[in-house]
């Protein structure tokens, strides 16, 4: 699965195995205790295997950001509802209390930091440690988002006391997610990868002195061979898995076992959220790695053996239900803010030729020809396909969502012929004419093989034919996922139709990094997210529409006509909600699923161990 930045769920809860709802988890209170008491061991495992912690430039996967999301901390986090709760701040910023101003139609944020806030090692954390986000990972060139990014109406950040004032060039609608500020260990990052900065002032942020307002980012005079660039171009390599590395959150690295267990401690300088008050907090976390073979994880978590050793297993797909329900374990399923897609690439030329997915008739022709609702019951035995069916950019789940107004399952083959003919293309396999041959990239899990499988079958009846690619290694070398640096697939466009998962953010501002045409991955822009090359100045005006006001009403039409019109256009297909799947014990006290970004080890902070619970 391919992963951005932050998501939320606005969904009810949807219980699909035998048991009850997840009031019984958690179980009897035992013995109470403080905040700085911990008790217990608790083991999760995940069927994606970590590369490295979530805080190294190296750590992309979604197991990698499961790990770091007990071990780092922002100004704000996300419940498992997908509401703002103040972290590392006194308060969520709104506008009743003052923390969001909007002045001469330029909007303000003030952040009320906690006073004494401090790393793992015991070192303060700084106003630089705040603001290395703004001048370093959002602007140094090798490391940044690029140009069109919310980021890019930050104007200054500056200090009174502990109170941290971001000021913006106008407004932006989705401030609070898209610009959501975490400290970074300035000071640690100089002194391990030896590069000592100079030349940029960390005391304050200046857009206007900082910013090269051409490329919008650290100008090149400023950056190449600095310091900086040497500190950007070593933390993109740092796997950040050793125990000595910092953290601000509960836990911290106690140990690194690749491919087989990632072991969590206490880190005993923290102080920004309480513990229950009634429990203390488990004194271990760790990762367990069964198997990153699919039907072998399954198998692994329904072995007794490890039903005695694991708390929750996640990462799972609708066809693992049935066996999961064969276990001990509770299964909690809920609607998701992840979808399953057809990523379509539209440049106009592909390899040198004319790239016919350039031309919308093929792109809606190739929906035509997929019955979703026969695909989904092959894909899921004992699925009403119905209710993970998805035609819109945004999943069901998102308040956001106007799926229910698109057209569903519009299966018609008859269709499909016409517009390829009207095009200039065959509509039949091995015949004269024009033939339309298109190169798929996916993983090698196994609900993906079968499914290039079925929709090969379904194109091929309408004279199309694919080249499936199955990558192996999703973030190594040449991988889906992989990196611009390391010959990534999707950065590099180097396909046209890509089937992979994303994760949604609760606000939709975020998909528009995927398709803003400033943010069309290239050498200057690495690590942008418009993999398609989608370049439409209509679609473009109605993101940033959306993104340029507060008003909640204006952003909901603005965000109808983005679906309406995207799904005319057919930039991708939308293929199936991917429900959010956990197999979890008792053991776990306080446990609460998420199915943001966030990942469920969101409020490690206030779990606990219940060894009678189980």
């Amino acid at each position: 699965m391919h992963r951005k930045s932050l998501a939320i769920p606005a969904a009810a809860v949807l219980i699909l195995s035998g048991t009850a709802g997840m009031g019984r988890l958690g179980g009897t209170a035992h013995a109470q205790g403080s905040r700085d008491t911990y008790s217990g061991t608790i083991s999760f495992t995940d069927y994606q295997t970590p590369q490295a912690l979530g805080a190294g430039g190296a750590g992309s996967a979604e197991a990698n950001v499961e790990l770091i999301s007990a071990m780092s901390d922002s100004a704000l986090g996300l419940d498992n509802k997908g509401n703002f709760y103040a972290d590392l701040v006194t308060q969520v910023p709104t506008t009743a209390n003052g923390g969001l101003k909007v002045v001469n139609g330029n909007e303000t944020i003030t952040y009320h930091i906690k006073p004494n806030l401090k790393w793992s090692d015991g070192s303060p954390i700084t106003n630089a440690d705040w603001i290395s986000q703004y001048e370093f990972w959002n602007f140094a060139p090798d490391v940044a988002n690029g140009p069109g990014t919310p980021a890019d109406a930050v104007t200054s950040v500056t200090f009174s006391g502990n109170d941290m004032i971001v000021a913006l060039n106008g407004v932006v609608g989705s401030a609070l997610q898209q610009l959501s500020t975490q400290p970074f260990p300035w000071e640690y990052y100089q002194k391990k990868y030896n590069a000592p900065v100079t030349g940029i002032d960390m005391s304050s942020y200046n857009r206007a002195k900082d910013i090269d307002p051409k490329t919008d980012l650290v100008p090149a005079a400023i950056y190449k061979s600095s310091g900086l660039q040497k500190l950007a171009l070593a933390y993109l390599s740092d796997n950040y898995n050793s125990p000595s590395d910092i953290f601000n959150g509960p836990y911290k690295l106690k140990s690194w076992s690749a491919d087989q267990r990632y072991v969590l401690e206490a880190n005993p300088y923290y102080t920004a959220l309480p513990a229950d008050p009634k429990h203390p907090r488990p004194a271990i976390l760790q990762m367990v790695v069964l198997s990153a073979d699919g039907p072998t994880y399954v198998q692994d978590v329904k072995a007794a053996s490890n039903y005695n050793t694991i708390d929750e297993a996640q990462d799972f797909s609708p066809q693992n239900v049935p066996d999961l329900k064969t276990t001990k374990y509770q299964v909690v399923i809920q609607p998701s803010l992840q979808y399953e897609h057809l990523d379509f690439m539209v440049a106009p030329t592909y390899k040198g030729l004319k790239n016919p997915m350039a031309n919308v008739s093929v792109r809606t022709a190739l929906n035509y020809a997929i019955n979703k609702d026969q695909l989904l019951t092959a894909l899921f035995p004992g699925f009403d396909p119905k209710t993970l069916e998805l035609s819109s950019p945004y999943p069901g789940s998102s308040p956001w969502s106007i799926d229910k107004q698109l057209p569903g399952n519009v299966y018609n083959p008859a269709k499909a012929r016409a517009l390829l003919q009207a095009a200039g293309y065959a509509t039949t396999l091995g015949s004269g004419g024009n033939h339309i041959v298109l190169d798929y990239v996916t993983t090698t899990r196994t609900d993906r093989i079968k499914l290039s499988q079925i929709l090969q079958r379904y194109w091929n009846q309408v004279g199309i034919g694919i080249k499936v690619s199955y990558s192996a290694h999703s973030t190594g070398q040449n991988g889906i996922f992989a990196s611009w640096g390391n010959g990534g697939l999707l950065d590099h466009h180097a396909y046209q139709i890509g089937e992979f998962a994303y994760l949604e953010n609760p606000d939709p501002d975020e998909g528009a990094l995927s398709w803003l045409p400033q943010q069309i991955n290239s050498p200057t822009c690495p690590n942008c997210g418009n993999y398609g090359v989608i370049n439409d100045p209509h679609l473009t005006s109605l993101l940033l529409q959306g993104r340029a006001t507060l008003d909640t009403a204006k952003r909901h039409a603005i965000y109808n006509e983005v679906q309406k019109y995207f799904y005319q256009q057919m930039y991708n297909i939308s293929l199936y909600t991917v429900p959010a799947i956990v197999a979890v014990k008792g053991t776990i006290g306080n446990f609460k699923q998420t199915v943001t970004q966030a990942g469920n080890q969101w409020n490690a902070y206030q779990w606990w161990y219940d060894p009678t619970n189980s």
